[in-house]
């Protein structure tokens, strides 16, 4: 099998990273979507129906003929949805309200390939430090969380204490589900192993 280069309906620099790091040539196209148009109290489902916008948005924006396009949508999920901080408050009172509790990290992912769509959620669960409220501040001042759901990244090894699943789900992207569909898809690496965790 030849590799195949992958389009990746995101703008997300950490999902293009893990798609580098497993071995995927990756083109990045971002379709103009109404995320908020996207209604559903069950987190599986919404990211599923949030990537699968991204998916068909792409498709009908961008000419992607006979192309592997993957999208995804990653939210943290305790009780209600916690979104991107809109600003510095806003950050740190999702940080407030979510240190020292365990809550859900979904990500919906779509492939598109060959004139088929798959789909599949993944969920990892993360437990934040309990951090004192000028922890919190020193951390939105020095990270500024902003374009990350719940206002952190696991990967900055700063606010979180422990996790559960698939690290690169909290990342934004479960490359261990997702690795094995595009190897059943045909879909290769360059011959790379995977770097996921």
């Amino acid at each position: 099998m030849k590799s195949s280069k992958i389009v990746l309906a995101s703008g997300s620099p950490r999902r293009k990273d893990l798609m580098a790091e497993a071995g995927f040539e990756t083109e990045i196209y971002v379709p103009i979507v109404d995320e908020k148009s996207v209604l559903d109290n069950n987190p599986r489902r919404l990211v599923i129906k949030e990537a699968l916008l991204k998916n068909r948005a792409s498709r009908q924006q961008f000419d992607l003929n006979g192309k592997t396009i993957v999208s995804a949508d990653t939210i943290v999920y305790r009780g209600k949805e916690y979104t991107k901080p809109r600003d510095r408050a806003n950050a740190i009172e999702i940080l407030t309200e979510l240190c020292g509790k365990w809550h859900g990290v979904y990500t919906g992912v779509v492939v598109w390939h060959e004139g088929e769509e798959f789909a599949f959620s993944v969920r990892s669960l993360v437990r934040l430090k309990n951090l004192s409220k000028k922890e919190i501040e020193d951390y939105v001042d020095t990270f500024k969380p902003f374009d990350k759901a719940g206002a952190y990244a696991i990967q900055e090894n700063t606010v979180v204490d422990r996790w559960i699943g698939s690290y690169t789900n909290i990342v934004g992207l479960p490359m261990e589900r997702l690795c094995n569909l595009l190897r059943r898809l045909g879909v290769t690496n360059n011959g790379q192993h995977s770097t996921v965790r």
